[in-house]
């Protein structure tokens, strides 16, 4: 799987209408997360605040 998903990624890469590389990012990453363990799938994403004086 994994060769075609990288012949599938840089045919949407070299895709240049909008609305076809939108789909066929949506369908790569509709097969990643089927072939994906759930735990990835899963992962927790952390967040951060700052106040504004804040950079960086």
């Amino acid at each position: 799987m994994p060769d075609a998903l990288n012949k599938s990624t840089m045919a949407a890469l070299s895709e240049a209408a909008p609305d076809a590389r939108f789909e066929m990012s949506r369908a790569l990453q509709a097969a990643v997360q089927e072939s994906s363990p759930s735990v990835i799938r899963f992962q927790a994403a952390s967040q951060m605040a700052m106040d504004k004086p804040v950079s960086g």
